[in-house]
């Protein structure tokens, strides 16, 4: 990096560069823009810095500025420049505990603890050496025409080293544990006699696995400190939808293709393949077709154990035909893992855990990172790693959400039936402890029913105590009945059964199977955070919501590398700290927030004149839910976008703060003697949104996107925000050349968990009413720019792309809204200009009229 890139901004954020530090290649494949530079630094001096200084960092990149990239390019540079660091210290804490084994004395001189460190270290930089030459050994092969199940046949080196693993022992299990009697198509439902108390083995086989795990036992003590590869330093890269994730994979394949070399790591090799793994559920995964054709999480997960204990998936047993080399040789992606998987007729999922610790890059789902449970069955290790959680304005929601448990009434009446009807079928075949444990839960339900039916009353929040000991329940002991269920798989069976009762019920199959929610609510009510709360809400719904997540996420925090949240729309970035590190000092925590690569002459920002003062032919816009109605102000509204649609080009999207506002807007527009939808519908063809779902052809997008870039004619998007139009989807060029905001899409503070969450912040700050409704105030407002930022973060989607944003609402002038603009938006706010001062309502409205035909006339010229 050239010194014109050292900016006061490094100063500002403590990077305090000398001109040696700021001279970084991060193997960029482009020439980077200048913000790109300026993220990719901040991201590298937060990898850099101690724990004392800060291990968390904030930053805010505007979508269409190159964000994943930068992200991919300064995390892999400072992970290959640290490498070979972070061996030798793994190594130091591998030396330093044999010293201090108490039974040995401390009678070596220096040079021979040196030179076994120094043999320690060089065996393991050799083994990665030994790895990587088996990748390239593949690759060549592979470019010579040679099958690559034969390549994999002569690869000898990787099997040195303990990579693929022996599966003899549950060959065994499988000559042994096989009942050939077992011919009745029932028993798949019923459930195991012996799961719970985990005494269906054998002696001999009991005596087998003791002696194989002897074995094993004594090649990995053997083996343990020199030939178990582990990279010292992994990146996980978490996002929320799988489109994010394949954007991901699709830029480090972009990174091959430009041959861009990251530096080695491993001497004398001089080029080191980047070593990418995709993780996934096994909804992702799966390639059983018996359990693929399930189609729902849950049922997917169970079907898969049920057929690994029973060894009967062919792909679990192969598991071992899949060559690590193919997965590694070059970038794949989640569908290409699959498609191996079916190649070899091995399971993608469970190799993914062998090879989990060869990986250099991680990508996978949210939800896989934020539980637990998912970690631990993945193999994930959080310690060593850097982990960044892409399109983090999301994932407080999420966290929210995984965390989150409800029942209804007329959930727990059907699974009650379901239980009773499976009881009734199964009761000979079941031992006395599965008789007895599926009438408390059958009784356990029935409780719970009278419960709610006795006790709710909207939005009242209940202590889990008393449910638990409501009509004697507290006799139940409820862990032994969650790990009854649990072990017998009982939520699973259950559902199976049903639906082969009545195969005619297709729409069994969709949503979440009814014991599977009791079950996690169950969970909720016997282990309950602190930081949550159980509230009646709905009709007759019982409901677990997590109020604070930093305990939550605290774990992922503590035991990581480093932790970088990114996004395109982090403002306002205090909500993460107040929500996600309220026990970190807010000065350990770097952020850093981008601006825009388009120049500022490409973006206009107009806001609602701040008046208290109507017009006699015009309202002020301030959309507030008890003037949505307004008939002058909707009429108001109208006048102005018909003014507004004779100088934008192409295509405008409009966002409503609600479906219902929607609807009624397009109703008084079309009832109104003005006859304004008729005009705006003459000068731009409108499209609306929808609650109900579509067909993709049929879509109002499709639609607006076949006007605009096949049809080349006017058309404005009227959309909702938080709706399915307001997030995800790029509407680059023409399809946005504006995108207007009318009003402000505060939450429903009358909707339960609103009003949960609400009580729980004045009951946080009760010592202190004024600063009470102050933080409820701060929480609402959050909820509400947090849409906005990501709602006009679809208009600009690349560096030439140009667009006006108009905020159409008194209230984005008060300081505490503005001020929570995402930065590229706020600093190009146009309307803020003295030249807007002290002019009259229909003054301001000409001005912004002509500024904006202005705008489109210059850019026409260029």
């Amino acid at each position: 990096m050239s010194k014109k890139f050292k900016t006061k901004s490094m100063i500002d954020k403590g990077l305090n560069y000398t001109d040696n530090d700021s001279i970084k290649n991060y193997n960029h494949p482009y020439e980077p823009y200048h913000i790109q530079m300026l993220l990719m630094d901040h991201i590298y001096k937060l990898l850099d810095n101690d724990e004392q200084h800060s291990k968390i960092g904030i930053f805010e990149s505007p979508t269409g500025t190159g964000k994943t990239l930068s992200l991919i390019c300064s995390t892999m540079t400072w992970l290959r420049n640290n490498k070979k660091k972070a061996l030798s210290s793994s190594t130091e804490s591998i030396t330093a505990s044999l010293n201090n084994h108490p039974d040995d004395e401390d009678t070596e001189p220096e040079w021979v603890k040196q030179s076994y460190k120094d043999d320690i270290l060089n065996e393991k930089i050799n083994n990665f050496k030994i790895l990587e030459d088996s990748i390239n050994k593949f690759e060549k092969t592979i470019s010579n025409g040679h099958s690559s199940s034969a390549v994999f046949n002569s690869l000898n080196e990787t099997q040195n080293l303990g990579i693929v693993k022996k599966r003899k022992l549950q060959h065994i299990d499988i000559q042994i544990s096989k009942d050939e009697s077992d011919t009745n198509e029932d028993n798949q439902f019923i459930l195991d006699n012996n799961a719970v108390e985990d005494t269906s083995k054998t002696k001999i086989q009991l005596e087998i696995q003791t002696l194989l795990s002897k074995l094993d036992d004594k090649n990995n003590n053997n083996n343990n400190i020199t030939n178990n590869l582990q990279q010292p330093i992994q990146i996980l890269y978490a996002s929320r939808t799988h489109s994010q994730l394949q954007q991901f994979s699709s830029q480090l394949t972009l990174l091959e293709h430009n041959k861009t070399k990251f530096p080695s790591s491993i001497f004398p090799v001089s080029k080191e393949k980047i070593k990418y793994l995709p993780l996934g559920s096994r909804k992702q995964l799966c390639i059983n077709p018996k359990v693929t054709k399930l189609n729902n999480t849950e049922l997917i997960n169970e079907a898969c154990k049920n057929l690994i204990q029973s060894h009967d998936c062919v792909y679990y047993e192969n598991i071992d035909n899949l060559p690590m080399e193919a997965i590694f040789n070059e970038i794949i992606d989640i569908e290409d893992l699959n498609e191996l998987g079916r190649k070899y007729k091995s399971c993608p999922y469970y190799f993914n855990r062998h090879i989990i610790n060869l990986a250099e890059i991680i990508t996978l789902p949210y939800q896989l990172l934020l539980m637990e449970s998912a970690r631990e069955s993945l193999n994930i290790h959080l310690k060593n790693s850097i982990i960044i959680i892409d399109e983090a304005h999301n994932l407080i929601d999420t966290i929210m959400a995984v965390n989150k448990s409800v029942v209804n009434l007329s959930d727990l009446a059907i699974c009650i039936s379901s239980l009773k009807l499976y009881l009734a079928k199964f009761k000979k075949k079941l031992n006395a402890s599965n008789r007895v444990n599926l009438l408390i839960l059958i009784k356990f339900l029935n409780n719970l029913c009278k419960f709610i039916v006795k006790n709710f009353k909207i939005n009242k929040q209940v202590n889990p105590n008393d449910i638990l000991q409501y009509e004697n329940s507290d006799k139940i002991n409820f862990h032994d009945l969650l790990a009854f269920i649990k072990a017998t798989k009982l939520p699973y069976k259950l559902q199976s059964y049903i639906m082969e009762q009545d195969k005619s019920q297709q729409q069994i199959n969709k949503g979440t199977p009814l014991l599977f929610k009791i079950s996690k609510f169950l969970q909720s009510l016997t282990n309950p955070s602190v930081e949550g709360v159980f509230y009646f809400s709905g009709e007759n719904q019982l409901e677990y919501m997590l109020l604070e997540p930093s305990e939550i996420f605290k774990s992922i925090t503590e035991n990581c590398f480093k932790l970088i949240l990114c996004g395109g729309t982090m403002e306002p970035m205090n909500e993460f700290k107040e929500k996600l590190f309220p026990y970190v000092p807010p000065e350990k925590i770097m952020t850093f927030s981008c601006d825009h690569v388009i120049s500022d002459n490409n973006l206009q920002v107009f806001i609602e004149k701040d008046s208290a003062v109507n017009d006699i032919n015009r309202s002020i816009f301030e959309f507030t839910f008890g003037k949505r109605n307004d008939f002058k102000m909707l009429e108001s509204l109208g006048t102005y976008l018909l003014n507004l649609f004779k100088v934008i080009p192409d295509g405008v999207v409009l966002f409503c703060p609600s479906y219902q506002f929607l609807q009624t807007l397009m109703d008084f527009w079309q009832k109104c003697p003005n006859d304004h939808f008729f005009k705006l519908n003459q000068l731009k063809k409108i499209y609306s949104e929808s609650f109900t779902k579509t067909n993709t052809s049929d879509s109002p997008l499709n639609k607006y996107q076949e006007r605009i870039l096949i049809d080349r004619k006017p058309a404005a998007l009227f959309a909702v925000v938080g709706g399915k139009l307001s997030e995800g989807i790029n509407f680059q060029d023409n399809l946005a050349r504006a995108v207007i905001m009318i009003g402000l899409p505060y939450p429903n503070i009358f909707q339960s968990d609103m009003v949960i969450q609400r009580e729980h912040i004045m009951n946080k700050y009760s010592d202190n009413k004024k600063l009470a409704i102050t933080e409820t105030k701060n929480y609402l407002d959050n909820i509400c720019m947090r849409a906005v930022n990501q709602s006009v973060g679809r208009s600009i989607r690349h560096v030439n792309d140009y667009s006006c944003i108009y905020l159409l609402d008194k209230r984005y002038n008060n300081p505490n809204i503005k001020n929570k603009l995402s930065g590229w938006v706020k600093k190009r706010i146009v309307t803020d200009n003295y030249q807007y001062k002290n002019l009259s309502l229909q003054e301001y409205d000409d001005k912004i009229i002509n500024s904006t035909r202005k705008f489109f006339f210059q850019k026409k010229l260029e």
